[in-house]
């Protein structure tokens, strides 16, 4: 019994630590924004939004997949002029965005839409006058325990470790990289014909992407490191034992995708493990759920 009060106790002052972080984040972004004068960034073909003291570029994709299948890796075109000021759509959720209720705010913003073309993701970055040399890269992955939250959550909004970056001057200057992935039973169920594990192809794939284009918002490729929250703690601690069985079997080809993790709040133990029989029967009723419970869609 004193295991379980310890482990509420840290549970729950973990839970407001959390609820007060977001109601500062939120706030810091309204002092940060508030009489800055939005200007627009054309990179790499994407216009995204410069503020006071950072820039950012919304929805920008980085693979195409189908329903039940794996991810494929989009290349960047360059030419154009394509609007990247608007959230990414997200992956569908659980729970509707317009069902939340307001605390939910803090973990979801009603500003994003739903839908099953959520490959994309967010970039930010540091004013231009800010970047002297190519800048450490870091990707996040959020969490809501692989069945929701979105890469637009107001709670994780790198704006303001951004922003209070350069407002400072400091060194720690980071481009960071926020992706969106497939959840719940389009990310982490088991197709009876196409497999599963389709989310964490999703993150390898926005950390392909990250690879190839990053250099285009000033970023260093060799200097990723991919940091994760919760169930993204989870997907980060397996991407760690996928790298380590690609450096085992490509030898001296291997090229990493990140170079330093993050874990915060989660492992691959976190999350409960399941038979083959067991993961069918979630994703079926999580399928049913959500009003796609067809066998082949």
């Amino acid at each position: 019994q004193f295991i379980i009060w310890c482990w509420w106790l840290l549970a729950s002052v973990q839970a407001m630590d959390l609820f007060l972080g977001g109601l500062d984040c939120i706030k810091l972004k309204d002092k940060a924004e508030k009489g800055a004068e939005a200007l627009e960034s054309l990179i790499a073909g994407y216009r995204g939004m410069v503020m006071k003291h950072h820039r950012y570029w919304f929805g920008i994709p980085y693979a195409r997949a189908g329903r039940w299948q794996s991810p494929q890796l989009l290349n960047l075109d360059t030419d154009g002029d394509r609007d990247a000021t608007k959230w990414g759509q997200m992956c569908p959720q659980l729970i509707p965005v317009e069902r939340k209720s307001s605390l939910w705010t803090l973990f979801q913003t009603k500003d994003a839409t739903e839908g099953e073309d959520c490959l994309n993701l967010h970039i930010y970055a540091p004013r231009a006058k800010f970047i002297k040399e190519p800048l450490p890269v870091i990707v996040f992955i959020y969490g809501g325990f692989l069945v929701q939250g979105s890469a637009s959550m107001p709670l994780y909004d790198p704006r303001h470790a951004v922003g209070l970056a350069s407002v400072h001057e400091l060194e720690q200057q980071a481009i960071w990289v926020v992706p969106n992935y497939r959840h719940g039973p389009f990310g982490f169920g088991l197709h009876p014909k196409h497999g599963g594990n389709h989310g964490l192809q999703d993150v390898l794939a926005a950390l392909q992407w990250t690879q190839a284009h990053i250099h285009h918002w000033g970023g260093d490729a060799g200097r990723v490191t991919v940091a994760g929250f919760s169930a993204g703690s989870c997907l980060v601690n397996w991407l760690q034992f996928l790298e380590a069985e690609r450096r085992l079997r490509e030898g001296v080809d291997y090229r990493p995708l990140f170079h330093r993790a993050y874990l915060s709040s989660g492992n691959v133990w976190t999350l409960p493990l399941r038979t083959q029989e067991e993961a069918q029967w979630d994703t079926f009723g999580m399928a049913v759920a959500t009003g796609y419970e067809d066998e082949d869609h």
